[in-house]
């Protein structure tokens, strides 16, 4: 699907389904794919083969962001640290992972927000404006969900309005601000 033809609710129904690949278990993924009559060894391989397209675009990806002297400071987070890093934020994982793929715009973070989530990273906000300077990143939905091209947002969009499109209620977005 084009990008730019995409609604509120396909790209909150995107990153809803990787919200839920990300967090849940491996038990209740493979009952949530056997109960929608997928055989689960034949997935397996295509996620396998999708990963290793994943895995030679993010090479790519990575040359570029070294060739501009950008780190990722989201590189090297377990899972549950990303979990407790979220938390701790006061934000869902669908959200961080929006910020983590540069969907929002840099100048619309609130100042405070961006200290938490450097702290956070254990980096320097420097460091983190540096890396969400980049154009977005490519959805790891999109790498994994078929022979297609990964869809790329072609810009980011204003931060409170990827905070509602991920899930997160008035009060908690005005506590970003706080």
């Amino acid at each position: 699907m084009n990008a730019s033809k995409k609604t509120q609710f396909d790209r909150a129904l995107e990153h809803s389904t990787v919200d839920f690949l990300t967090n849940a278990s491996d038990n209740e993924v493979t009952a949530f794919f056997q109960e929608e009559g997928f055989d689960v060894h034949t997935l397996a391989q295509q996620g396998r083969d999708a990963l290793a397209r994943a895995q030679v675009a993010a090479a790519g990806s990575e040359a570029k962001e070294a060739s501009t002297g950008s780190v990722n400071p989201f590189s090297d987070i377990e899972r549950p640290e990303y979990r407790n890093l979220a938390h701790e934020l006061g934000i869902n994982t669908m959200f961080l992972n929006r910020i983590r793929d540069r969907e929002v715009l840099l100048s619309d973070f609130p100042a405070i927000f961006l200290e938490r989530l450097a702290a956070g990273l254990r980096v320097t906000i420097e460091t983190l404006r540096q890396y969400l300077s980049l154009p977005p990143a490519p959805t790891v939905g999109g790498m994994f969900q078929s022979d297609a091209k990964p869809v790329i947002a072609d810009e980011a969009s204003p931060f409170t309005t990827v905070a509602r499109e991920s899930g997160l209620s008035e009060d908690e977005i005005k506590r970003l601000f706080e």
